[in-house]
């Protein structure tokens, strides 16, 4: 077969999707390599798992898609027709639980060092290991230039609704498939001069540099640190409440909470911090079920004056994030560069994530008979 056969479509990469082949291509080998896991309960059936998967990957374009330059030298994805993804199957049921860890362990970090080629490779993995008679532990890779988190209960329902029809020898009834190139036409019609003179006005005479207060910590590259701490059910409530009371969402309560503490360890009343966007445009048909990569980075703003009560500051910036959602499309790299610190404008993100994913996909299989999907960590 002929290569222009092998091909279905072509198109232009979104700007977030630009920025993660780069740090891949010419950083990082295994820079945004998602790794998902999760346990399976009951009987599972390789071979029909295997098959659910490959029938996910032919109903959406993005999950056989491949990063190359064409013909004017500018890295374009390039979806094919076919690709076929092979389960990775290693039954480790008759080792005590030590030696199962241990292959475990040695498996996720080979998987993560192997990372992946964007320019061939089918930029999915899935590897199953079976650590009891009814318990299997799924390690489920992906790149990020793919797709975004949300897309995750997506996929990985599908598959379960897939598996039991095959399991069964019935027939699965999904949706119809919107493809991720529907937003990137959209994207195309999207007036980017209006755009760039929103983010000049918002960023305009701002040109303070902001850091966390944290104690030192040195390790090697790639390596974090990370300190959890949870909310009590009764301030839960209560910001929930605050946010309904004033009517604004609680993730702008949260940035307005985040903002006010900047401003105090650096002693400004003027602050910019990233947070991250679901990016997608309700305008598209369907766009809550596409699979593809939507999310951006913008920057978020407070700004207030002494005599400016926290009410006020909730309403403002309420304001601003609704004028903001038609915009949030734009480049990162291009707010910045409307800025006067450029790159020195964002050293800190606040991710506030409302949707469960993990609950998601731990339901996604509860009508599957005799499998259950537990323990997810995404």
């Amino acid at each position: 077969m002929k290569t222009k056969n092998l091909v279905q479509n072509i198109y232009k990469m979104t700007p977030l999707q630009q920025g993660m082949l780069f740090h891949t291509m010419y950083e990082d080998r295994s820079a945004y390599l998602a790794q998902h896991y999760f346990g399976l309960a009951g009987e599972l059936e390789i071979r029909y798992f295997e098959r659910s998967l490959n029938e996910v990957i032919e109903r959406y374009d993005i999950l056989r898609t491949i990063f190359r330059k064409n013909k004017t030298d500018q890295y374009v994805q390039i979806v094919l027709r076919e690709r076929k993804l092979k389960v990775y199957f290693n039954d480790l049921s008759r080792m005590d639980k030590q030696e199962q860890d241990e292959i475990w362990n040695a498996y996720r970090r080979s998987d993560r060092e192997t990372g992946f080629d964007l320019t061939k490779d089918l930029l999915m993995r899935v590897a199953v290991f079976q650590t009891g008679p009814s318990r299997f532990e799924v390690l489920w890779s992906h790149h990020h230039i793919l797709m975004d988190g949300w897309c995750l209960s997506t996929i990985i329902s599908e598959t379960m609704q897939l598996y039991q029809s095959f399991v069964k020898g019935a027939e699965a009834v999904l949706d119809p498939v919107i493809p991720y190139s529907q937003y990137i036409k959209w994207l195309d019609g999207q007036d980017e001069r209006v755009a760039a003179e929103y983010w000049k006005s918002y960023l305009s005479e701002y040109d303070e540099q902001v850091f966390i207060v944290k104690e030192d910590y040195s390790g090697k590259k790639g390596e974090t640190k990370k300190s959890v701490f949870t909310l009590s059910r009764q301030d839960t409530r209560s910001l929930q409440e605050l946010a309904r009371y004033h009517n604004v969402t609680l993730n702008v309560l949260i940035q307005c909470l985040w903002g006010v503490l900047l401003q105090k360890y650096n002693g400004v009343r003027d602050v910019v911090f990233g947070t991250v966007v679901s990016g997608r445009p309700p305008q598209i048909k369907g766009i809550e079920s596409m699979v593809g990569l939507f999310i951006n980075t913008i920057p978020v703003r407070i700004s207030c004056e002494p005599s400016e009560s926290f009410v006020e500051l909730l309403t403002k910036v309420q304001q601003a994030s609704t004028e903001a959602n038609k915009y949030d499309y734009y480049p990162l790299y291009e707010i910045q560069a409307l800025s006067s610190i450029k790159q020195g404008l964002i050293n800190n993100i606040v991710v506030f994530e409302n949707y469960p994913v993990t609950k998601e996909i731990e339901n996604a299989a509860a009508d599957v008979s005799a499998l259950s999907i537990i323990d997810a960590n995404v």
